[in-house]
């Protein structure tokens, strides 16, 4: 069994599956992992809070109160990883709603549990329209939100694992 933690969020895997356990920002969670030889199960019910955007389509105002900049990095937000990378890089805002920036992960991460946090940094009201997956990338398309066409792409390391995660609107990152 493996876990991940992220802003008070910890992602656990266990043999495949993967579960996010909220215990941050409002959320309430009763979770249970029970792991035998033969067999994993994870069961979590989770009680969810009116949305506060803090990521995608997020105002500028509420990025910023629930992001740290990064002082010698305009683009930049911390926590700064192990690797010497930003969280999170390459913001992009547009009319004072955040439409696009990268996640970095370090270490890697599983794609199922990669796909857990494209789910949960998008808009609850948002909606997966199609995948496509490729050797170096995975795209999930959403529905329209605001007048664009929102995506979050899974950049792969070379073991198959989930390095970044890009999320934009209208035009896909070179590669994938």
């Amino acid at each position: 069994m493996y876990s991940y933690t992220y802003r008070g969020a910890v992602l656990v895997g266990c043999l495949g599956v993967g579960s996010l356990l909220l215990s941050a920002c409002g959320f309430s969670s009763n979770s249970t992992v029970t792991t035998s030889a033969s067999s994993t199960v994870v069961s979590t019910t989770t009680t969810l809070p009116r949305a506060k955007l803090i990521n995608f389509g997020a105002t500028l105002q509420a990025w910023n109160s629930s992001h740290t900049s990064d002082p010698n990095n305009s683009s930049g937000y911390w926590p700064r990883l192990p690797d010497g990378r930003d969280t999170y890089s390459s913001l992009n805002v547009q009319d004072g709603v955040v439409l696009g920036f990268t996640f970095a992960l370090s270490p890697s991460i599983p794609s199922d549990l990669a796909t857990v946090l494209v789910k949960n940094f998008m808009p609850p009201t948002e909606v997966v329209t199609s995948t496509v997956k490729g050797t170096t990338c995975e795209v999930f398309n959403f529905a329209k939100f605001g007048g664009h066409n929102p995506y979050a792409a899974l950049i792969f390391d070379e073991q198959g694992s989930v390095k970044s995660i890009i999320f934009g609107v209208d035009t896909l990152p070179s590669g994938c």
